[in-house]
């Protein structure tokens, strides 16, 4: 399926839709209703929101993207990251994600990044109009993605003001992404209104933590939103390099009690990973190399919002929004959550 500018686009102020003069791949979008214009370059709508309280995260992802740009694109690291997220939202594997999204038709990616993901479901579904929408300049290095299928189109936009009208979309996914926005909650209720009855959201959120970690995460992150990018990438390589050190130290402690109070289980626990989950977060896996690893740490430690939900919570809001809830799975480091729209009376 084919889709081209301004199908489905909406604009953000009023939710009027909007009329397109240009080529193929520059021109201006201008709304029907209020008379707002944006730009399209590229054959990219830049129906950008302005909000200066989210200016600082939106340049931290565009920052880090651009900092390691084959997050998500070499074959070991694209795998890897593949098989998180088929873990996560239980589709298992690739052909997992091909049946659960055959029968939709309209699908949207929330904070697309680079485009993987945008990649994984062109591929999954060539029948489906796959969106992009991502507020940072990240989406001109994903263009490739785009320029790889028929069906996908980018959009630098910000879920907070979407640019479309409510009940577009057969299914959305959203993967870390909400909780950089200024307000989680109300980010994940824009997704809902975007989704039609019956259609499916997909969305990973970060679950809160121990107590020490939480205190601890908080207070670097206190220092470390302040820096600009370059010093914060700089600062995080030492967190880095603490957890590839712990890495290498292949010893195990078993606790008969624990500390439940502070998110400690009784049981064996390797060092890295107990500090990591209950002390505070210094992301390290072998199978990247350094650069790719300090990427998780600054993703986590750089971006001025980066809020942390309960299970409860997340099932609440599901409730709340009219959802029904199909798939649940939670771990130490986030919340996937898979729900359909009730259908409305």
């Amino acid at each position: 399926m084919t889709v081209k500018f301004p199908d489905l686009l909406a604009c953000p102020q009023c939710r009027t839709t909007m009329s397109y003069k240009g080529g193929n791949k520059e021109g201006v979008l201008s709304c029907i209703g209020c008379s707002l214009t944006f730009p399209v370059i590229n054959a990219i709508p830049r129906i950008i929101n302005e909000d200066e309280k989210e200016k600082q995260t939106v340049e931290s992802f565009g920052h880090q993207w651009s900092k390691v740009p084959s997050w998500n694109i070499s074959d070991k690291n694209s795998k890897l990251v593949d098989a998180w997220v088929w873990r996560w939202f239980g589709w298992k594997d690739f052909s997992g994600l091909k049946d659960a999204i055959k029968n939709y038709r309209v699908i949207l990616d929330v904070g697309s990044g680079l485009g993987h993901e945008l990649d994984n479901f062109a591929s999954a579904n060539p029948e489906a109009a796959v969106f992009g929408l991502e507020p940072s300049k990240t989406v001109d290095i994903s263009v490739n993605v785009r320029d790889k299928h028929n069906n996908v189109l980018l959009v630098q936009a910000d879920i907070m003001k979407p640019p479309f009208g409510q009940g577009t979309f057969d299914m959305i996914f959203a993967k870390g992404i909400l909780h950089h926005t200024t307000d989680t909650k109300t980010a994940f209720r824009n997704c809902v209104e975007l989704l039609r009855s019956g259609g499916e959201i997909a969305v990973y959120i970060y679950n809160k933590k121990a107590p020490i970690r939480e205190f601890t995460d908080d207070l670097l992150r206190g220092f470390l939103t302040k820096m600009n990018s370059d010093e914060a990438w700089e600062s995080c390589k030492g967190i880095t390099e603490l957890g590839q050190k712990l890495s290498g130290i292949n010893i195990e402690i078993e606790l008969e009690r624990g500390i439940p109070l502070l998110g400690i289980k009784p049981g064996k626990h390797n060092l890295q990973r107990l500090m990591y989950y209950t002390m505070f977060k210094m992301f390290y896996n072998s199978e990247f190399d350094f650069e790719e690893n300090n990427l998780v740490n600054f993703d986590w430690y750089h971006p001025e919002f980066a809020w942390r939900h309960t299970p409860e919570e997340i099932k609440s809001w599901c409730n709340e929004f009219g959802l029904d809830i199909i798939w649940f799975n939670e771990e130490p480091s986030g919340i996937a959550v898979r729900a359909i729209k009730k259908e409305q009376l």
